[in-house]
């Protein structure tokens, strides 16, 4: 438990870029939460001051790559990209695409036998599963960067 604790707070081993990355991470993953309570909530209008999700939607994808551009103009205004930093982000890029297509096959593929009787699914379905893996995409590269670069890449000495 302290090991995890000692890594959230920045560890010795955290790079500057890693740790903006887990910043990155935090804000699309709590935006990712709002928009599902949203999504979940829009049917009781009285639980949120914006019932309509799509205009919620916006506004969080706004804030979210808001947040985006002020992180990554800190990152690239103090470190410089070398091999290991590429590296990492291609390994990350390939856990985050293998990792968002299984999301989207598995939730068309639910979305599919869930409705199959019916045979019509509803459009605020393909709505969240389109938004929600636009979400996951920014999730899943920022906290695969932070893992891979602790782990490492196999070129360390």
């Amino acid at each position: 438990m302290t090991e995890i604790c000692y890594i959230i707070v920045g560890g010795d081993s955290m790079t500057h870029r890693a740790k903006l990355s887990l910043l990155n991470f935090s804000i699309w993953f709590i935006m990712f939460v709002i928009f599902s309570i949203s999504f979940f909530a829009s049917t009781y209008p009285e639980v949120l001051p914006l019932s309509n999700y799509r205009t919620t939607t916006a506004i969080l994808f706004l804030v979210a790559n808001f947040s985006n551009v002020i992180i990554l103009y800190f990152q690239y205004k103090k470190e410089r990209s070398d091999e290991r930093n590429k590296r990492i982000e291609a390994l990350s890029a390939i856990g985050t695409m293998i990792f968002i297509m299984v999301l989207v096959f598995l939730g068309s593929i639910t979305l599919h036998v869930v409705f199959a009787d019916s045979g019509l699914v509803p459009i605020s379905w393909l709505w969240y599963l389109g938004y929600s893996t636009a979400f996951m995409v920014f999730i899943v590269f920022n906290l695969s960067y932070v893992i891979v670069s602790l782990k490492g890449t196999g070129y360390e000495s």
